[in-house]
């Protein structure tokens, strides 16, 4: 009784004396998916706020910086979602379940959802961010021509390679050379070899994945991170099915065809298999993408594999951060995104899990890879050097994503809400297929693949392709 009759006093007494009552910091919630932090071991609880070394840093140190808000992360449980839940209904669910969410996950399918933050980019820590993203990594991921999310600041610069085991690339070094700028070509000569067995086998299951060997001369359309089916031919950007290029399904037979031949130790038992795998006996690996050697100076592995890089340049992308229309915290949600992408010591916070004052303390890392830590949030390229990094890792990424040409790198974003029944069927009858028919585990012949594609073909049919190829055409072609 005593405590409740003095506030009144001490309310007056704060602001006769010039102060004002504390202010509570607001609260900003993420939620996000659960492999937001993969290199974390706190106990997940879907729907309640997690706690972990990074989130606690990065707290700590907003605190330390004199910022009114804090974050607060939440986990949504990413396996209740497959293919046939797209993900603006996951959004719509966010919303329901969580009225005070403030940031998401980026996905196309859920972009009327999301806050434009054109304006946002005009303030002053909106142009600080700007500053840190190359040029053609921010115009990349614009969405007619405005920014609706904030990626994670790594490197995003990359050509395709092969890994080869060296016995296998000194047997064939001549076609390798030769061919190695056309991986559909080399993998027709490697083929009529078949010198596979037992103990080492051409590559692991999906070793040779349709869409990386295509790469060359096809950009495959994925919506909302699923496959369609559908492909962009870069040569004059009209987009076709699988069924619309012979050279698409020549690929695909040439895939199962190596299936039938045990190419990926399809009819090896599980233990044979699983020796392969750990002694890494796959004679050839086609790896979708690889950073410059120059980023590798002072990176020390005993992986004695054979690389070769190879193909186009092209700018990768990684996970993006969105702000809900339905954000009662617009500005500091911004600001919870901006400030790990712009201050040195949020970044290694959301990266290290500490802040790290000493700008020029080298972290001890010994198993990181160059290039940037894809499994949590944090600029990469502002944050503390690891002892595995070249001393100048966002000058040489500032460089190397500048010097692709983006006028040949087609936005992988497609606005499809007004055929999303469609297209979602339409995914769903594709991914549960065409793997098991490139991959041919039970090293069946080639008209019996054929016949796969055919009923295949028919399912495609009834989605009027000619009708959705449309929609998705005139996307492409008002770009340019």
């Amino acid at each position: 009784m005593i405590m409740r009759k003095m506030i009144p006093f001490l309310m007056f007494f704060l602001l006769i004396s010039g102060c004002t009552p504390l202010k509570q910091d607001t609260l900003i919630k993420w939620v996000v998916s659960d492999n937001m932090f993969m290199n974390s071991n706190e106990k997940i609880e879907y729907g309640k706020p997690i706690k972990n070394q990074y989130v606690d840093a990065y707290n700590q140190t907003l605190k330390e910086k004199g910022y009114a808000f804090q974050i607060e992360v939440v986990y949504y449980d990413s396996s209740k979602y497959d293919q046939s839940v797209s993900h603006e209904d996951l959004i719509k669910e966010i919303e329901r379940d969580f009225p005070d969410a403030d940031v998401v996950n980026f996905y196309m399918s859920a972009i009327d959802h999301y806050e434009v933050l054109d304006e946002y980019f005009k303030s002053s820590l909106g142009e600080k961010l700007r500053s840190e993203i190359p040029e053609n990594v921010l115009q990349y991921n614009k969405i007619n021509g405005s920014i609706y999310g904030i990626e994670k600041n790594t490197f995003k610069y990359a050509t395709s390679a092969y890994s080869f085991l060296p016995e296998y690339y000194n047997r064939h070094k001549q076609e390798i050379e030769k061919y190695k700028d056309d991986p559909i070509l080399l993998l027709k000569k490697l083929s009529v070899y078949k010198d596979w067995n037992t103990k080492e086998i051409l590559t692991y299951p999906q070793g040779f994945n349709l869409y990386t060997l295509l790469e060359q001369q096809y950009q495959s359309i994925q919506l909302d991170e699923d496959d369609s089916g559908l492909f962009i031919r870069r040569s004059d950007k009209k987009i076709v099915s699988i069924f619309d290029d012979p050279q698409i399904k020549d690929t695909i037979l040439l895939l199962a065809k190596l299936g039938q031949q045990n190419a990926y130790g399809g009819q090896l038992s599980s233990t044979d298999l699983n020796t392969i795998s750990q002694e890494r006996k796959f004679s050839m690996i086609t790896i979708p993408y690889e950073y410059p050697e120059e980023l590798y100076e002072k990176y020390k592995s005993d992986d004695e594999r054979i690389l070769i890089r190879y193909g186009r340049e092209k700018l990768l992308q990684s996970a993006k951060l969105s702000i809900l229309k339905t954000s009662k915290n617009k500005q500091e949600a911004f600001e919870s995104i901006a400030l790990m992408n712009t201050d040195r010591e949020c970044a290694n916070a959301m990266i290290y899990g500490e802040s790290i004052k000493d700008s020029n303390e080298i972290i001890c890392c010994e198993t990181s890879m160059p290039g940037g830590n894809w499994n949590s949030y944090g600029n990469y390229l502002i944050a503390n050097q690891t002892e595995n990094e070249p001393n100048n890792k966002k000058e040489l990424a500032f460089e190397y994503a500048n010097r692709v040409d983006i006028s040949k790198q087609i936005s992988p974003y497609f606005q499809f809400q007004d055929k999303k029944d469609t297209v979602e069927q339409l995914i769903e009858i594709y991914t549960s297929q065409i793997s098991n028919i490139c991959i041919n585990e039970k090293g069946e012949d080639e008209n019996s693949i054929k016949k796969q594609l055919d009923k295949l073909e028919s399912q495609f049919k009834q989605f009027k392709l000619d009708e959705l190829i449309s929609f998705f055409q005139n996307q492409i072609d008002s770009r340019n």
